[in-house]
């Protein structure tokens, strides 16, 4: 039928969309907007017909709108400009950069006589200090997003002390000391990043940095650790790994968060992101059986399943 055709076509080249938009973002247009085409072209040293091309693919999209030959940010566009506190400048520059780039090596991924490997994708974000704040801004803005009403579910007494493993720049750590004052929250993340993270000048009191490997002896005692989409990152043996760390980093009695979308027993929710992990990072998202099962191996037991109206469930588990 004529009308799958299209929407199959429309499917095949979502890259126009990824590519517009990182081209609006690379360029300065959205910087500089609200202008006229001519006054765009000159300050962004465009050619004056490809500005007005770039523009016209940007409304398509409905970032940009065009009032009496000023053309201006919609509402939508807003969330690209770097200094919103959603900003999506930066993911849209690493999802048509490097991390779009990954999905051309899925087919090797997927067969069985390959010389495909992971990517070595969080090694390579450390060794770039350009792309480690890139990156970890789009985290910043996704957790930002997500964690907000999340943070208020968790189940805290107010006095424990928190390891947030691969807590990136800290945002879910400070949302949960606003939500959570008398708290104490250690951020863990790869030297590279806690350095970087320690540079910014928004660090309340209570939140401390550690510098350290998921994989490696934490050498620190916690109340509760909290592990917000990092699992999904890994594959069944290295989750089993950062897993067994935060075992170890716990008393019994102990707590586990795990943030994290669940892939339902039914139905094919969540599959195009499972893709972009096993492509991204050699990771994978899981049903909730399946973290049940990483869990117990680990010497966890889980206690209570919290399901929240985004994409995000919070899983609680016990230290054995």
């Amino acid at each position: 039928r004529s009308s799958e055709f299209a929407s199959l076509s429309a499917d095949m080249v979502g890259f126009w969309r990824t590519h517009t938009i990182a081209t609006g973002v690379q360029l300065g247009v959205i910087e500089a907007l609200p202008c006229t085409v001519e006054r765009l072209a000159t300050q962004c040293d465009l050619k004056l017909d490809a500005a007005g091309r770039l523009l016209r693919g940007l409304a398509v999209l409905r970032i940009v709108e065009c009032e009496e030959e000023t053309w201006q940010l919609t509402e939508r566009g807003e969330f690209l400009r770097a200094e919103h506190r959603l900003t999506l400048a930066d993911a849209a520059l690493e999802y048509a950069g490097p991390l779009g780039a990954l999905w051309e090596k899925l087919p090797d991924a997927m067969r069985q006589e390959s010389t495909w490997s992971r990517p070595e994708t969080f090694v390579e974000v450390a060794r770039d200090p350009v792309r480690l704040d890139q990156h970890h801004r789009m985290l910043t803005s996704y957790a930002r997003h997500d964690y907000a009403l999340l943070t208020q579910a968790l189940p805290l007494h107010g006095h424990e002390l928190i390891v947030d493993a691969g807590g990136g720049f800290g945002a879910l750590a400070k949302n949960i000391l606003s939500a959570f004052p008398s708290v104490r929250v250690v951020v863990l993340d790869l030297p590279e990043v806690v350095a970087q993270a320690q540079r910014r000048n928004d660090n309340p009191p209570g939140l401390s940095w550690l510098g350290a490997d998921l994989f490696q002896n934490w050498s620190i005692r916690a109340d509760v650790v909290i592990l917000a989409r990092v699992l999904h990152d890994w594959d069944d043996p290295q989750a089993q790994q950062i897993l067994t760390q935060a075992r170890n980093a716990l008393a019994k009695g102990g707590r586990l968060f795990v943030v994290e979308m669940l892939l339902s027993d039914a139905g094919v929710s969540g599959a195009l992101c499972d893709l972009h992990l096993l492509a991204a990072t050699g990771g994978r998202e899981r049903s909730l059986k399946e973290y049940e099962r990483l869990f117990a191996k680990a010497g966890f037991r889980l206690s209570e399943v919290c399901r929240s109206s985004g994409l995000s469930t919070l899983l609680c588990a016990d230290a054995a």
